[in-house]
């Protein structure tokens, strides 16, 4: 094979990189790590320049070879060019996807670091090498914050390009992926994309979890969908999907904000149905949300209800009621609701001094 290369290298422009790439491949197969290394210190030698581009061929050939510790090789080039040559995304990618198939995942971290601090943001290929990393060892709980990470950085698009990916190569995450997944869809205004990840929980047998649902509700509550967020929360029940409080936040706030107070009746029926406990912040939403429709009695009693239940209201929920109490005179209501406020505050006081 050399005495074919040094007989083209006597033709100028004969030696190409992808006659080097060649040479590094076969050399990988043939007789291990040490002479296709050999072969990329002397590239120059034969008119190919010693660039990004070359050395991810060499790294890509060496994880992909035979040596039970070829990552390392390829890690051991990366040390000692990485000062001399510009590397390209591809480079880092490459060391971060063998880290990950030889299971040592806190090397790939490493390298994803050592990535961004060269200019480079990781990628669907970085994001997947993870996560089917995770996958193949049934370690599904260190999927979500890989996602989380991707949401941090407002990755929406690569998250569904990751998703595709992994679904292509076969390997099927759980159904807390799908609704971190759908939730970040939704959250980005892809309510589409994300009722297509739905549909496809469904056709791989993987029951939707409530963050799933949980997600398609709110999306749909803010484009103002009062009927799709209400056949959600029906498919939720029917599919034995047990809500929470943030199932109905949404779908209450959309009550309010269209002044569907009937749907909004029914929707606290239904949380008592279903044994969801009505938390501060629902409460501070009934309180706000019925003074502004003109409904203060209703307003003062959910405020008295959540003083009684042993919560402080919110400052901002307190203010409310009395603004609106003080604008319309109800002297005696307003200091009643005052008076409630005080309690609440020296409750809290004594629970904190443990009296």
């Amino acid at each position: 094979m050399w005495d074919l290369v040094k007989e083209m290298q006597q033709f100028k422009g004969y030696v190409t990189l992808a006659t080097m790439s060649k040479v590094m491949r076969r050399l990988v197969k043939a007789t291990g790590y040490s002479d296709a290394i050999a072969a990329f210190r002397l590239i120059e030698n034969f008119g190919v320049r010693q660039d990004g581009e070359v050395i991810a061929v060499l790294m890509a050939a060496l994880v992909k070879g035979n040596a039970l510790d070829r990552v390392d090789h390829a890690y051991q080039v990366f040390i000692d060019f990485k000062e001399l040559i510009l590397l390209t995304s591809i480079c880092f990618d490459i060391l971060l996807n063998g880290f990950c198939k030889a299971k040592k995942l806190e090397d790939a971290r490493k390298i994803m670091d050592e990535m961004e601090k060269h200019g480079y943001q990781p990628n669907v290929a970085s994001y997947t090498s993870f996560i089917e990393a995770y996958c193949r060892e049934k370690d599904l709980s260190k999927v979500d914050p890989v996602l989380d990470e991707m949401q941090e950085k407002g990755d929406i698009t690569q998250a569904l390009e990751v998703y595709e990916k992994i679904k292509n190569d076969g390997c099927l995450p759980d159904n807390s992926f799908y609704g971190l997944l759908i939730s970040i869809l939704s959250k980005g205004d892809r309510l589409h994309d994300g009722r297509k990840i739905f549909e496809d929980t469904e056709r791989q047998n993987i029951k939707p979890n409530v963050w799933a649902y949980n997600a398609m509700i709110s999306s749909a509550c803010a484009h103002s969908r009062e009927e799709e967020a209400l056949k959600w929360l029906q498919k939720m029940e029917e599919d034995s999907c047990k809500p929470d409080h943030l199932t109905y936040s949404p779908l209450l706030h959309l009550c309010f904000r269209k002044n569907r107070m009937k749907v909004l009746n029914f929707l606290l029926n239904h949380m008592f149905k279903n044994d969801v406990s009505i938390d501060l912040g629902i409460y501070a939403l009934l309180v706000s949300g019925f003074c502004k429709s003109g409904k203060l009695e209703l307003a003062c009693s959910y405020f008295k209800e959540t003083v009684l239940k042993g919560m402080v209201p919110y400052q901002s929920t307190y203010k409310v009621p009395v603004k609106e109490l003080g604008e319309k005179n109800m002297v005696e209501t307003k200091q009643w609701i005052e008076n409630l406020m005080v309690h609440a505050e020296e409750q809290r006081k004594r629970r904190v001094l443990g009296v």
